[in-house]
């Protein structure tokens, strides 16, 4: 078992965290194989390597993410996580050209053939 320590230098701990720790707990849920412990600006977490660079890749996102829309709601956590889940590449507003109301990323329905 791997530990990891992620400092968060560029994001306030309460962001990310969530009030109570609700966005925390939603992001453990979804890393059920990893025992994740946040405490003031160190985000500690514990499993295999593969998981861990998930997770980290993540908490990446989580925080470009609040830095381009200056919010990070249970909502938001949870389209990122959803989109992990379900075997999709999504950045979240990182490379996309077309945005909706409140930030949210509109993306076609159907897949374009790039073979025409």
């Amino acid at each position: 078992m791997l530990e990891k320590t992620i400092l968060l230098e560029d994001i306030e701990p309460i962001v990310l965290y969530g009030t109570n720790n609700n966005l925390l707990e939603t992001v453990k849920e979804h890393f059920p194989k990893l025992k994740i412990i946040g405490r003031g600006h160190e985000l500690k977490a514990f499993g295999s390597k593969s998981e861990i660079e998930r997770f980290e890749k993540k908490v990446e996102i989580f925080i470009a993410y609040y830095h381009r829309y200056h919010r990070l709601s249970q909502q938001d956590i949870s389209d990122m996580l959803e989109d992990d889940a379900h075997g999709t590449k999504n950045d979240h507003g990182l490379d996309f050209l077309l945005y909706g109301n409140h930030g949210k990323v509109i993306r076609a329905r159907t897949l374009i053939s790039k073979n025409w």
